[in-house]
């Protein structure tokens, strides 16, 4: 007696007698949309070519019950997902902060802004900025101080220079921390060549770098606050 394989859907049953597929479809486990085939992969043909559509199947039977020696088709491998890291929103800072959100101190913001000398990307608050600003300032009068006292007690006219050195060194972080604080307030770094505006520019750029960060993220990064 022959055997056959039974498809439904995307499932393949058997194989399956020939007397047991007629056993089964007047039982209702086999359906008239049911398809056979001697052949595990086909070719596949009505169920109704073997089995009288009139008289071989029951009626009234859930057509969901299953069929005896179930025999699914083997499913393919999905490829793991791998885990794409976060784009980076902002040019500026690739999507990283720059400052602790622990207050380093007057001190600690002068470092930071010397440790950022050529960074002239991302963003510096108000207090990065000020604070590094004013302790400048008073770095410098101390070495003009220090440098004047030696030089009138050493008599040496070499030691003024080291107010000199000192200026000349601190023209690229005092830059740099000034483009981040403009690019806090979301401007860019460019508009601090507004001093160049008689009268008026030096008073401008003063008032914008006083001005609180952007809300939220902006071009150039997160809020560093």
């Amino acid at each position: 007696m022959d055997n056959y394989f039974v498809k439904r859907q995307s499932n393949v049953f058997g194989p399956v007698a020939q007397q047991n597929i007629l056993d089964l479809a007047k039982s209702g486990k086999i359906q008239p949309t049911d398809k056979i085939s001697a052949e595990r992969n086909g070719p596949w043909k009505p169920v109704t070519s073997l089995v009288p559509l009139e008289t071989g199947f029951a009626t009234g039977t859930d057509a969901t019950d299953s069929l005896p020696h179930k025999e699914q088709q083997p499913r393919q491998r999905k490829k793991p997902v791998k885990h794409q890291q976060q784009s980076q929103p902002y040019p500026g800072t690739r999507g990283q902060r720059e400052t602790s959100n622990l207050d380093p101190g007057m001190l600690g913001w002068y470092l930071i802004a010397w440790s950022k000398y050529v960074q002239f990307e991302g963003r510096a608050r108000r207090k990065e900025y000020w604070l590094f600003a004013l302790t400048n300032i008073l770095a410098g009068m101390a070495i003009s101080l220090v440098a004047g006292l030696l030089l009138v007690m050493l008599n040496a006219p070499g030691i003024s220079f080291l107010y000199t050195i000192y200026i000349l060194a601190t023209i690229l972080p005092s830059t740099s921390v000034l483009v981040r604080r403009l690019h806090d307030t979301g401007r860019s770094g460019w508009w601090s060549w507004i001093t160049l505006v008689p009268a008026v520019g030096f008073i401008i750029l003063l008032i914008l770098l006083t001005e609180d960060s952007e809300p939220g993220s902006n071009w150039y990064g997160p809020n560093p606050k």
